[in-house]
Order: structure tokens, then C-alpha cells, then sequence
């Protein structure tokens, strides 16, 4: 068969129609039954207290959207007595506030959900809405670029396969900022690699940062990879780079300094620094021998919970398809994959947790490279 193959059109547009009703349903189900996760509580008080300043006013009033808007069963489950700390943050008004700065440093996603909730949506809602949209837009991308190099019918299987695994199915049914931060990471990695545009990668790195404060991490050290990579002048792709970091890091204080109005102060991965949650109450301080403990701990139940592994063999794939590596001029994909591994270590020792959520913009594209690499003629697509 030849690789120029032409499908009727009314074919391609029924694939094309099959693709976007499954992830639209899967969106409409998630929108409909979310995952009603805990998290949700904070970020509703963020909205709330845009209207009230009191703490035990918003406290009321946040619990109180949440008896009215959610099932009974989940109502209980969130406000579930006899878990410790759910019981504190349902009693206590001054301990749920004493949270609201680690959920402020979000600020792009609080925006959308309070856009939503201004809209006449009911708070709950409004907090899983932008992760629902998040998936339907992942998986436009998804197909965008998939089907530059790979025909139709593969193409629309293979997304619809991969958006249709747990990692992305779950994730577009939670509370939270991490599908609108794969968007605007994944519109970044497009632009990278796909179609190497620096101000779109800027842009869309920019707004991942805004999004979720921990994006700076990647955001930074894409720029600075950029210079390796990038075809420019030296003196060029310096001052450019220069500016990003500057633009960034710029960001981080001011985004910061929205934990700061609540009484907070959200360094970055403040809690790695603090060190709760990853010893026992009566453990005092930081030792090295705790520390190596939490990171074989938690990279077993890690590894064990997510599809990480899966990444890394994508990845390893992908460079063993390129060749050697060239350090001193390597091939874009290769940079990629390069550079996934490393965030994925800096992150990991900052502050040890490997959860999916975290990386779902770099598990797609990941994909894309691995199926680029090993089915590279272009063959048919949307056009």
C-alpha cells in the first residue's frame, strides 16, 4: 500500500466525528460525576472570599455550597468525622483559612472557576469545569498533531486509546489545576517540536506557570535548553532566554505574594521545606536518613500507583530509535526526552511524590515522539 493514502472525505470526517463524541462524552461524564476530591473545598473558599472577608463567614459559606450542590454520600465523605484532618478543616474555621495559601498560588484555574461560578454555575461544578474542558482540548491536540504523521484511522485510534487510559479520564473529573496545566504545557511542547515557534512556547510556558506555581521548574529549564537547541545567534538566544527567566521568575514573586494577602507564604515546594506529612508528628526536624527513607518509600508506592514507568519506557524507546546522542547539537526529540527525565528528577528530590497529575502533558507528548520515531511518513491528516 502506499503512504499517500486517500480516504473518501465523508470517511475522514466520521472518524474525526467518532474521535471528538467519545471525548466529549467522556467530558460530559466527567462534568456530570466528578471525583468530588477534597480539594475542591479550598478553591471554593478562594471564590467565596472574593465576596467575604470574614474567615468563619467564608468557612460557613463554603460548607454550606457543598451541602447544597453535592450528593449526600459525597457531603459526608468530605466532611467525614472520624478522618482526623478533615475533621479539623470541617470544625475549625481558622485552620481551613490556614490552607488557602497553598491553593492561591494557582491563580489562573482560581480564575476560571470563579469565571464559571460568576457565570451561574454552582460552585462545585465550577471548580472540575476547567479540567473537564482541559481534557476535550488535550485530546484536540492530540489528534492535531498525531494525525500529521500517521493515518487517519491509526490516528484516531491511537488517541482515542490514550485519552481513554486512567491517568487522563481521572484526571478530567477533578477539582483541580492540573488539566488546565497540561493544556497550556502541551500547546508549549507542540510549538517545541512540532512547530518551533519561540513567542508560542513563551506564552504558553507562561501561562502554565500561572497556573500551577511549580511549572516554573519546567518553564525554566526549557528556556535554558533552548539555547542548546535553538538555530540563532549565541548573543541572540541569550538575551531572549534572559528575558523569559527574568519574566518568570518575575511571576513567581508576584504570584507568591497572592499567599501573602491570605497571611501565607508559598515558597516553592514549601512543604518539602517544612517536611510535614513525610515524617511522623512526634519526628523533629530533617534528617538524611529520614529523607532517603520518604524517597524509597514513596517511589515504590509511586511506581507502584502510576504510569511513570511506562513514560521512562516510551522515552528509552525514543532514544534508542535516534542514535547516538550528539550533546553539542542534539536532536529536538531527543532534548525532549532529556529534559522530561531530569524535571521529572529535580522535581522528585524537591519534593518526593509521583502522581500521574503531575505529568500528563509530558506522558502525550512522549507518546506523539515515540509514535513519530517509529511510524515517521507523513501519510494522511486533517487537511
Amino acid at each position: 500500500m502506499q503512504n499517500n493514502v486517500k480516504y473518501p472525505r465523508i470517511f475522514s470526517w466520521a472518524l474525526i466525528a467518532i474521535y471528538f463524541f467519545s471525548i466529549g462524552f467522556v467530558s460530559l461524564h466527567s462534568y456530570k460525576k466528578p471525583e468530588y476530591n477534597w480539594d475542591m473545598l479550598p478553591y471554593m473558599a478562594l471564590v467565596l472570599q472574593k465576596d467575604f472577608k470574614n474567615i468563619n463567614t467564608i468557612h460557613i459559606q463554603t460548607f454550606e455550597e457543598l451541602r447544597r450542590n453535592v450528593p449526600q454520600k459525597n457531603y459526608g465523605l468530605l466532611t467525614d468525622t472520624s478522618n482526623p484532618y478533615r475533621k479539623k478543616m470541617f470544625t475549625n474555621a481558622e485552620e481551613f483559612y490556614a490552607q488557602l495559601p497553598y491553593y492561591s498560588i494557582k491563580p489562573l484555574y482560581v480564575e476560571a472557576v470563579d469565571l464559571f461560578y460568576r457565570m451561574g454555575i454552582s460552585l462545585p461544578r465550577a471548580t472540575v469545569l476547567p479540567s473537564v474542558l482541559s481534557y476535550f482540548l488535550l485530546g484536540c491536540i492530540l489528534l492535531l498533531w498525531v494525525s500529521s504523521f500517521l493515518r487517519l484511522p491509526y490516528a484516531v485510534m491511537s488517541c482515542l486509546l490514550f485519552m481513554l487510559s486512567s491517568p487522563f479520564f481521572t484526571a478530567g473529573a477533578l477539582s483541580s489545576p492540573d488539566g488546565m496545566s497540561a493544556v497550556f504545557l502541551l500547546a508549549a511542547f507542540y510549538f517545541m517540536l512540532k512547530r518551533p515557534m519561540i513567542l508560542p512556547v513563551f506564552i504558553f510556558l507562561l501561562l502554565a506557570v500561572w497556573t500551577r506555581l511549580d511549572n516554573v521548574i519546567t518553564a525554566g529549564l526549557f528556556v535554558i535548553l533552548w539555547n542548546v537547541d535553538w538555530k540563532k545567534s549565541d548573543k541572540n538566544k541569550l538575551l531572549i532566554s534572559a528575558g523569559m527567566l527574568l519574566v518568570f521568575a518575575i511571576s513567581y514573586f508576584v504570584i507568591n505574594s497572592f499567599a501573602a494577602d491570605l497571611g501565607g507564604k508559598v515558597e516553592l515546594y514549601n512543604r518539602f521545606y517544612r517536611f510535614p506529612n513525610m515524617v511522623s508528628d512526634d519526628e523533629k526536624g530533617f534528617s538524611l536518613s529520614t529523607y532517603i527513607g520518604v524517597l524509597y518509600s514513596r517511589g515504590i508506592s509511586g511506581i507502584y500507583n502510576s504510569n511513570i514507568i511506562l513514560a521512562f519506557l516510551f522515552s528509552f524507546l525514543v532514544l534508542a530509535r535516534s542514535g547516538r546522542i550528539n550533546f553539542r547539537n542534539p536532536e529536538r526529540n531527543q532534548l525532549f526526552v532529556l529534559a522530561f527525565i531530569l524535571i521529572f528528577i529535580v522535581r522528585y528530590l524537591m519534593y518526593p511524590e509521583i502522581s500521574d497529575r503531575f505529568y500528563l502533558a509530558f506522558y502525550l507528548a512522549i507518546y506523539v515522539i515515540f509514535l513519530g520515531k517509529y511510524f515517521s511518513r507523513p501519510q494522511s491528516t486533517l487537511g
